[in-house]
């Protein structure tokens, strides 16, 4: 029969281990002057006053942190009494490599980093080890270093999203390595440190498999993701890979998809070089070309902006947490697929839950009809997180609204009046109202199959659909409304940007809610046909009507390229 008292030990040397790991980030995290809580100062005091060998190197601490430029002989010298007092403490089999590793971080290291170097020496030598401890000191060392390495968190989901099988909102949980993001309808964008941001498009899974290492990997089983990311400190790097190719960068922007017609994995450049292929076979695709990876080759070829342009696209959101001081806004409601708009900026659909700079902020929710669901003026706090609500429109908010000719007649009679001098027969009744447009429902059945069709890939069903929306409901919202979505396919799926011209331009002539969307997909169809000075007068008018949208920075720039060429 096994002791008891064994099993014990071996649980008290584990919360030994727990307890000294949480004091050793705390003690790295004061290192660099960032502030403690008071539970969080507190622990530390109690746990030092326990321990006398962690006491011995917060004093090690305080000696070092005077030093405050490049190493020099005196701060050598301090180190060098710092590392006698260790060989004092019966540490002397392990001073040699102590001084290596302090040589070594000498040259390079400035007081923050140098001080830090001191505390992984002291974690690593002068510790004590319980008898039962399972982790090597090189294992400790790698352990935390990782620790440092990993912080990735949801800071973006729209529509539907779920992360593990869990529908997923933006809140204070780290996501852990191996998380599994997935997209319905929406989208979704995760931060992961330093300075990585990755959006995935509807329809897409991706998982977070290595985060832990300086060479993070993520891994797309399906759809497109794009990302932006910081140039990564010196060994540090971002791949994704699909079907067994590697997209691999230090700081770039760049997406890669999986063709849905399995045709291989799509890479595209936006910025900076990336190195993609498979083992063995890699090469550097630089900024503004695309590879397309096969089981039987890989193509390289250069793009248009407006093939950029989706890629770009999906990235918009990252403009709403670009500010470190941040809050979060849960939007939700009937019906599903709201859009939201902040600061009249699309800003992704309902259920939403994102990051937003502080503030004061104009938030609309409106439905696909561009009815208004919900307008509300929003006033956050760092840190805060905000939980809105919205309600689709009863049907007698339609169906008993006063025909214009009694608008007429209540206002040439004043408030007070209005009521009594509308009759029966000059409101619509619900009943009526149906009569009235009984095509409504029979069209969004419609627009459903062509939604349906696009999912499956159908692009040139899908397009025949939304037309015999136009030709069997030319009086219906939705035969406005589904030009945009119209011209849309036209120019990126079918590749037909005369097409695309035409339904675009038919939407601007009445114009309507999705007046920005159609106005810059317009651009993209005259940029794909090479018309310039159409472009150019385009792109002009869409800076001078939307000066704060998304896709500005992008649009001067082209607007700066095409004037040079001209």
């Amino acid at each position: 029969m096994s002791d008891p008292r064994n099993g014990y030990e071996r649980e008290h040397a584990r919360e030994y281990e727990r307890k000294y790991e949480k004091w050793s980030a705390l003690m790295d995290r004061q290192a660099l002057s960032e502030a403690l809580t008071g539970d969080e100062t507190s622990f530390c005091k109690h746990f030092a006053q326990e321990h006398p060998e962690c006491t011995r190197e917060l004093e090690v601490y305080a000696e070092l942190s005077t030093l405050n430029d490049q190493p020099d002989d005196v701060s050598r010298a301090l180190v060098d009494a710092a590392l006698q007092r260790m060989e004092a403490e019966d540490t002397a089999p392990r001073v040699a490599e102590v001084r290596s590793l302090r040589d070594n971080r000498a040259r390079v290291l400035a007081v923050a980093s140098f001080a830090l170097a001191a505390a992984a020496v002291f974690a690593l030598y002068v510790r004590p080890s319980p008898k039962h401890s399972e982790r090597s000191d090189t294992e400790e060392l790698r352990g935390a270093q990782a620790v440092t390495l990993l912080r990735a968190e949801l800071v973006y989901a729209s529509g539907n999203v779920s992360v593990g099988g869990v529908a997923a909102t933006v809140g204070r949980t780290l996501l852990a390595e191996g998380s599994l993001i997935e997209t319905g309808n929406g989208a979704a964008c995760v931060l992961i440190d330093p300075d990585i941001n990755v959006c995935l498009a509807a329809q897409s899974r991706m998982r977070l498999s290595k985060l832990a290492t300086r060479a993070r990997r993520l891994d797309l089983l399906s759809g497109k993701a794009s990302t932006r990311l910081a140039t990564q400190p010196e060994g540090m790097s971002l791949s994704i890979v699909a079907d067994g190719v590697a997209s691999t960068a230090i700081g770039t922007a760049f997406s890669v998809e999986r063709a849905p017609n399995g045709e291989g994995v799509v890479t595209t450049v936006l910025n900076g070089k990336v190195r993609v292929g498979r083992e063995g076979q890699t090469q550097i695709v630089s900024a503004h070309e695309r590879s397309t990876v096969s089981s039987a080759r890989a193509d390289l070829k250069p793009m248009s902006r407006s093939e950029e342009a989706p890629s770009w696209a999906l990235l918009g959101p990252t403009a709403l947490w670009h500010d470190p001081v941040s809050a979060t806004i849960n939007v939700h409601g009937e019906p599903m697929a709201a859009e939201a708009l902040l600061d009249d900026q699309p800003i992704g659909m309902a259920p939403l839950s994102s990051l937003i700079p502080v503030g004061a902020h104009h938030l609309v929710v409106r439905n696909g009809s561009g009815q208004v669901l919900m307008e509300r003026e929003l006033h956050l706090v760092a840190g805060e997180t905000q939980e809105i609500t919205y309600a689709k429109l009863l049907e007698t908010q339609v169906a008993f609204a006063p025909k214009p000719e009694a608008l007429a007649k209540s206002s040439s009679h004043g408030t007070e009046q209005s009521a009594k001098l509308l009759t029966k027969e000059e409101l619509q009744p619900a009943a009526k109202a149906e009569e009235l447009v009984p095509a409504r429902l029979s069209a969004a059945e419609l627009l459903r199959d062509a939604r349906k069709l696009m999912r499956e890939g159908r692009f040139a069903e899908a397009g025949t659909t939304y037309e015999t929306v136009r030709h069997d409901y030319p009086e219906s919202e939705e035969a406005q409304t589904v030009l945009v979505s119209l011209g849309q396919m036209q120019l990126v799926q079918l590749k037909d940007p005369t097409r695309a011209l035409g339904s675009l331009n038919a939407y601007l002539v009445r114009g309507g809610t999705l007046t920005q969307e159609a106005r810059v997909l317009r651009i993209q169809a005259l940029a794909a046909l090479g018309r310039d000075a159409d472009e150019t007068s385009a792109i002009e008018e869409f800076l001078a009507k939307h000066p704060h949208s998304f896709e500005t920075a992008a649009l001067r720039a082209r607007l700066s390229s095409l004037r040079e060429e001209q």
